[in-house]
């Protein structure tokens, strides 16, 4: 899922981890040609062998370019920060090493010669092992090579690199161990208690005396009498059930919608956008609020007044043309010069507010709505500047909420309808970088 850039120097080493990898190209593969990813992952492995190498090469195109890219930044940074002045070996290793094009694609994009692993030093083959198998596939066995000599600790360096997830999984393992130890200790306690309480309790029971019981009863029964002649707490636990959970199934979907959209946005060359916190919680008894946070990155050499033109143009519209992020869609009749739209069964009282989007499919442009009249009639701000038609539409309510010139930061909200109750209190909130 990601690339590794480590560039070395004497003893002297400095490593980055890049976003773009062989996963994202299967992603692409199976997307262009609606295949599983099984079947993605076996094609991009042997596009040279494959009648239809031509349209492979051509389809992972886009994702080797934005590899390409983000090498290419990375060495630059590199380079003025003196890390490094001129790369004299560069090699490609792992099973992404060996992808179609890559090796012309480097030479074409960083001017670098890729290197083939022909040989090893001070590393022996076992006798029982496929001699001529490893030495063709050194390439691709150099990081399992790597991740051996560390397990043995023969390594000159000792620094761990594992990713945060899998010491995560480690230090929660441990965690899990300790708390199971403590979880039997407190049963064991709490037992003893009980059965101790146990027989305390009956021993109390025998002297209460005939009076004392009555009067607890009697006690217990005004409180139940006083808190059923009191509907006010019940009918507001009734609604607050009645809320509960609304849009738990949707979050998921919304938030891989979010990840799509953002994906598809940092095509562009001009900049990038960094997903960096994303939360669907319900807003109303009928309507959920999705916030995203995140960062326009403009590339070396870019400018930063176009970020936030990039963000409405790109983003925005995309989040807007979204099904999922849509307030309403149908059918409706616009009108050529004139502001009034008239639509088809639809409920725009109770879905539409004032400047809200709407899209008319059959010519792409986006309108603002200025008032709402009544379920079936919208005002524009503007007149329709089409002709005569009846297009479907989209509805949709998403704003730039913040927006920081300087660190270009922004915050996006939107809301959507709600499409299903009962399930599950928690809304779905999280930091994705």
């Amino acid at each position: 899922e990601n690339t590794g850039l480590i560039v070395t120097q004497g003893s002297r080493f400095w490593m980055r981890n890049l976003t773009s990898g062989g996963h994202d190209i299967t992603e692409m593969l199976g997307r262009e040609f609606d295949i599983p990813f099984e079947q993605a992952e076996e094609a991009k492995q042997n596009i040279a062998r494959s009648e239809l190498a031509g349209e492979l090469v051509g389809a992972i195109k886009p994702a080797i370019h934005d590899l390409m890219g983000e090498l290419k930044t990375n060495l630059q940074y590199c380079r003025r920060m003196g890390k490094t002045s001129e790369l004299d070996n560069a090699y490609a290793v792992g099973g992404g090493s060996r992808l179609a094009g890559l090796k012309a694609q480097v030479r074409q994009s960083l001017g670098l010669e890729l290197r083939q692993i022909r040989s090893v030093e001070r590393i022996f083959v076992s006798s029982g092992a496929n001699v001529g198998l490893v030495r063709s596939n050194l390439d691709r066995l150099a990081v399992a090579i790597g991740t051996g000599i560390k397990a043995l600790r023969r390594a000159p360096v000792q620094v761990s690199f594992a990713p945060e997830s899998m010491t995560r999984l480690a230090r929660a393992a441990r965690a899990r161990r300790l708390l199971f130890a403590a979880g039997l200790l407190v049963w064991a306690t709490v037992l003893a208690l009980f059965f101790f309480g146990r027989l305390c309790r009956e021993h109390l029971d025998r002297a209460l005396s005939q009076s004392q019981r009555v009067d607890v009863m009697h006690t217990q029964n005004l409180a139940r009498l006083k808190a059923a002649r009191n509907r006010t707490s019940v009918n507001g636990e009734l609604a607050y059930l009645q809320s509960v959970g609304r849009g738990r199934r949707q979050a998921p979907a919304l938030l891989n919608e979010v990840v799509d959209i953002f994906q598809k946005a940092n095509r562009s060359p001009e900049g990038r956008f960094v997903l960096r916190s994303f939360s669907c919680v319900p807003a109303g008894p009928s309507e959920l609020d999705v916030t995203i946070a995140g960062m326009v990155s403009v590339p070396p050499g870019g400018s930063a007044r176009n970020a936030y033109p990039l963000l409405k143009n790109r983003l925005v519209t995309g989040l807007r043309s979204s099904p999922l992020l849509a307030r309403s869609r149908g059918t409706a009749r616009f009108s050529k010069a004139k502001k009034l739209v008239i639509g088809q069964g639809t409920h725009w009282k109770r879905m539409v507010q004032n400047g809200d989007q709407i899209m008319v499919h059959e010519d792409g442009t986006w309108h603002e709505v200025q008032q709402v009249r009544s379920d079936t009639e919208l005002v524009l701000t503007q007149g329709f500047a089409g002709g005569d038609l009846e297009s479907e539409y989209t509805l949709s309510r998403v704003e730039v909420e913040e927006w920081d010139r300087e660190s270009l930061d922004f915050l996006l909200r939107a809301q959507v309808p709600a499409s299903e109750r009962n399930t599950n209190s928690r809304s779905l909130t999280g930091d994705y970088r």
